[in-house]
């Protein structure tokens, strides 16, 4: 199977369903045999399905008709990303196996794809894993930032794929994320309440859908507090998050907030491992947590092995694994016809690291 037959599209199933004037659901299952769909229309759709050219891969059809003889194959694709980098990462292992705790339950075998090549190479690589016929159906990791164009094979193709932990913005696309906008809308104004009026959020300098979610949601609570940016900015930052949460930490505790703003109260790490830096800075500066300053980080993978423990943000990643699974089996069996997210909403954990604002 390749992308590109004959230099011609290839024909989906939702292209099928249109000429036909019927529903996705109706078609795929007048395709799978079912018998609850009338004779006339099971051969119709046949008829036009063969004449329209469209061809089904057979474990998608075996996985729609709930059949025994087959598993729908389902490429866990890492990109930007080679299988230590992956297998290393504490979120993708706890990711990974929410997917494979699900995959047995919708008959889909799971295999690790790696496309470690930079983004600028992504779209290739993807029409070529198409191409190869490695999988019915994609779920797409990166922790950098994922674009339209880089799908723009499995698009053309029909291939069926999920975003996982990533989304293009305004532009409809099958994803499952985390609220992370609506979890840091919601720390700041509980780090307002506390008093706090001095604060950091500690982000990385890259354009992926989750930082951007992170700095709108930050800028929402502070709006909706009355809180001046300038008193609680976004520092952007570079290289490994540990390393940067450090330097950073140091700074701001010895500098104040860029432009004089004075020392904050309160600085939140993009992550846990981010946060830990800054909980290091503090402590060699002998800057007491959270009497003197309140540090947050998010994603609670390492926050309750910190000293003092971090308080942190519980993303419930192998639920993450086992919707976007799930979503791509729905997806794949024609029970889901428009662009799908599916959003998972985060738990504050508080621990030891934040308090009230010192007077």
């Amino acid at each position: 199977m390749s992308a590109i037959d004959g230099g011609r599209k290839r024909v989906k199933l939702d292209d099928v369903a249109r000429a036909a004037g019927l529903s996705l659901a109706t078609v795929s299952r007048a395709l799978g045999g079912y018998s609850d769909i009338a004779l006339g229309t099971r051969e119709r759709v046949a008829r036009l399905a063969e004449e329209m050219g469209y061809r089904p891969s057979s474990r998608a059809q075996s996985l729609a008709s709930g059949g025994r003889s087959g598993l729908a194959r389902c490429a866990v694709v890492s990109l930007g990303s080679d299988p230590e980098q992956l297998t290393r990462s504490l979120f993708s292992g706890v990711l990974l196996s929410g997917m494979a705790a699900r995959a047995a339950a919708e008959r889909m075998d799971l295999h690790l794809v790696s496309l470690a090549q930079e983004p600028a190479a992504w779209g290739r690589a993807l029409a070529a894993l198409h191409a190869a016929d490695r999988a019915d159906g994609l779920l797409l990791l990166t922790f950098l930032g994922l674009e339209p164009e880089h799908v723009a094979s499995l698009e053309d193709a029909g291939v069926p794929y999920v975003l996982v932990n990533r989304h293009f913005g305004e532009r409809p696309v099958h994803c499952v994320t985390v609220d992370y906008g609506g979890a840091n809308e919601r720390l700041a104004q509980h780090l307002v309440g506390l008093g706090h009026r001095r604060m950091a959020l500690l982000a990385p300098a890259d354009d992926s859908s989750t930082v951007s979610d992170h700095l709108r949601g930050w800028r929402r609570g502070l709006e909706r507090c009355g809180i001046d940016e300038a008193d609680a900015p976004i520092v952007r930052f570079r290289g490994p998050h540990h390393e940067a949460g450090y330097a950073w930490g140091e700074r701001l505790l010895r500098a104040g907030l860029p432009g004089g703003g004075g020392r904050p109260t309160a600085i939140v790490g993009f992550n846990d491992f981010v946060a830990h830096g800054v909980l290091r800075a503090a402590a060699q500066m002998g800057v007491a947590v959270p009497d003197a300053l309140s540090v947050v980080g998010f994603n609670n993978l390492v926050a309750r092995y910190t000293s003092p423990p971090l308080c942190s943000h519980e993303f419930h990643l192998p639920e993450v694994g086992a919707a976007a699974v799930s979503l791509l089996a729905a997806v794949m069996r024609g029970e889901v016809q428009e662009a799908t997210r599916r959003t998972i909403e985060p738990a504050f954990v508080c621990r030891g690291s934040c308090g009230p604002a010192p007077a």
